[in-house]
C-alpha cells in the first residue's frame, strides 16, 4: 500500500515496533521507522503508545507531514494530545479500522474491545477522518457509533498480482510438493493466523470424514492459539498422514505454498467477528488463481459473488465442510479452469494501486473540507 501510495507523489513514512528482524523494503521510496521493543503481552503496546506520545508530534512537525494515519488500539493513547492542540495542527489525522475486534476471549478480549471503542468515539470527536475495510463494515460502525458515513472513507484488502503470480510460483509449488510427498495428493490448503474461531478444528475433523479418498490431504500454514486444540483432532482421528502443520514463512514466500496446492479453504464461521471482513487470504488465493471452498457469508459473497472460483459451504460445520472438500475432488480436473476467474476479480478491485486510488480520493476529499 505505502509503496503505491509513493507512486502517486506522497512521501510515506512507517513507524512500528520490532523485536526481531527488521522489515527493508528495497527499491522502495518508504521510510521505515523501527521503535525497537522486546514483545511483552500487554506492556509493549503500551510503550509505543508512550513514544508515540513524546515523539510523534515534532517529528510530524519537523518533516511537515500533512496526513497521519493510525489504528484503533492502545496506540490511541500516543494521541491524547490532539484536542489539546487542534488550533494549531496543520496536519491531518486518520484513523484506519482494518478489522472490529475479533475472537475477544478473556480479559485481552475484553480490553481490545475497550480501546477498540475508545479509539473510534476518540476519532469521531477529534480526528479528520476514518477509514474503513469493507462498505459493509462502514455500514455498521457508523451505525453503532452514530459517525456520518461521508466522513468514512473505504479501501479495502489488497493484493500484489506480481508477487501472488501462479506463472511466476509454479515451479516452486512443485518443489514444495515434492519436498512434502506431496506428488499424487490432492492438497487442500489454508495460511494464516489458526484462530480460535476460524473453523480451523471442523476443517481437520472433516479429513476423518473423507476416508474414502485417502489421497486428500490438508497442509495448514501458520500459527495461532487454536493449535492445541488441532494437534489433539489430528491424534485423536490418527490424521497424522493427512493433515499437515507448517510454521509461518516470510511472506515473500507465501505464495510459493499456494501453488502447490489444489484447492484452498476459508472455512470462517457465520459469525459477527467475520461477517464485514475482507479476508486478505481470499485475495491471495484468487491472485494465485486457485478456487476456493468457502463459507457462504457476507464478507465471501462481497469478493465472489456468484462466480465459479468460489464454492460456498451453508456453514463451517465439519460435515459441510468435507462435503465441499469432495465436491472439489470429484471436480479436481475443471478447478483451473474455476480459479482463472478469480485472479480477475482480483485484477479487477483489489490491486493494491487500485486501493492506493480509492484512499488517494478519500484524502482529497477530507483536505477540501
Amino acid at each position: 500500500m505505502l509503496k503505491h501510495l509513493s507512486k502517486r507523489g506522497y512521501d510515506p513514512n512507517l513507524f512500528g515496533v520490532v523485536s526481531h528482524k527488521k522489515l527493508e523494503l528495497k527499491n522502495s521510496k518508504v521510510e521505515l521507522q523501527w521503535v525497537p521493543l522486546k514483545y511483552v503481552p500487554g506492556l509493549s503496546p503500551l510503550l509505543f503508545a508512550f513514544f508515540l506520545l513524546l515523539f510523534l508530534p515534532f517529528y510530524v512537525i519537523k518533516r511537515n507531514f500533512k496526513v497521519v494515519v493510525t489504528e484503533p488500539g492502545v496506540s490511541i493513547l500516543g494521541f491524547i494530545w490532539v484536542p489539546f492542540f487542534s488550533r494549531f495542527r496543520r496536519f491531518q489525522i486518520v484513523l484506519d479500522i482494518r478489522s472490529t475486534p475479533v475472537e475477544t476471549i478473556g480479559t485481552s478480549g475484553l480490553l481490545e474491545t475497550i480501546f477498540f471503542r475508545f479509539s473510534v468515539v476518540f476519532a469521531k470527536r477529534f480526528f479528520d477522518g476514518i477509514t474503513i475495510i469493507t462498505d459493509s463494515m462502514r455500514k455498521e460502525i457508523c451505525e453503532e457509533f452514530s459517525i456520518d458515513s461521508s466522513r468514512v472513507g473505504v479501501w479495502t484488502s489488497g493484493v500484489s498480482l506480481e508477487l501472488f503470480n501462479p506463472e511466476e510460483n509454479r515451479n516452486s509449488g512443485v518443489e514444495i510438493r515434492k519436498k512434502f510427498g506431496l506428488n499424487g495428493k490432492f492438497v487442500v490448503f489454508y495460511h494464516g493466523n489458526f484462530g480460535i474461531m476460524r473453523g480451523l478444528v471442523d476443517c481437520v475433523k472433516s479429513i476423518e470424514k473423507l476416508s474414502d479418498f485417502p489421497n486428500i490431504v490438508l497442509f495448514l500454514l501458520g500459527n495461532g492459539k487454536a493449535l492445541p486444540e488441532i494437534r489433539e483432532a489430528i491424534e485423536k482421528g490418527n490424521l497424522e498422514d493427512r493433515v499437515i502443520i507448517h510454521n509461518p514463512v516470510n511472506y515473500l514466500d507465501v505464495p510459493k505454498y499456494i501453488a502447490m496446492c489444489d484447492v484452498a479453504i476459508v472455512p470462517l464461521p457465520a459469525l459477527p467477528d467475520w461477517r464485514n471482513q475482507c479476508p486478505l487470504k481470499l485475495l491471495e488465493y484468487l491472485s494465485m488463481g486457485k478456487c476456493v471452498i468457502l463459507t457462504d457469508i457476507p464478507a465471501h459473497r462481497e469478493v465472489v459473488g456468484s462466480s465459479k472460483c468460489g464454492i460456498y459451504l451453508p456453514s463451517s460445520n465439519q460435515n459441510w465442510i468435507a462435503g465441499g472438500i469432495k465436491y472439489a475432488y470429484i471436480n479436481r480436473d475443471l478447478l483451473e479452469e474455476f480459479g482463472s476467474s478469480g485472479r480477475e476479480i482480483v485484477r479487477n478491485k483489489y490491486t493494491w494501486d487500485k486501493v492506493a486510488a480509492d484512499f488517494d480520493a478519500y484524502l482529497g476529499n477530507i483536505k477540501g473540507s
